[in-house]
């Protein structure tokens, strides 16, 4: 089985509509504002899933990384690569999010050329 899902997580719907318009062409995306829901998902299809692409503001000031890391601790998602979305990046939330297991970082609002 292909993998071809590209998992959204997000909590801006505007940011979640341009991905899926720069991601569509290239992959079945799923798009989520709510954590609950879209790691219930991730559970239920995670042979389909190539990548996830994270919010770090999620609820709270950076529950996305709250979810990086349950990601990765659990044994059956540990591997899938977690690409973080933030506004507002500092250098040191860059080095935090790698050394927790982040694969990339995106800076918003995503430029479709670079990405």
């Amino acid at each position: 089985m292909m993998r071809d899902t590209l998992l959204v997580i997000d909590e801006a719907p505007l940011d979640l509509a341009i991905l899926r318009e720069i991601f569509k062409q290239l992959f079945h995306v799923e798009c989520f504002e709510e954590t609950r829901p879209a790691i219930a998902y991730c559970h239920r299809n995670l042979s389909n899933i190539c990548a996830v692409l994270l919010g770090v503001r999620l609820g709270k000031k950076k529950g996305g990384l709250q979810v990086l890391q349950q990601l990765q601790t659990a044994e059956e998602t540990s591997s899938l690569p977690v690409i973080l979305l933030a506004s507002n990046a500092k250098e040191e939330d860059v080095f935090s999010a790698v050394e927790k297991g982040a694969a990339d970082f995106l800076i918003k609002p995503v430029n479709p050329i670079t990405v």
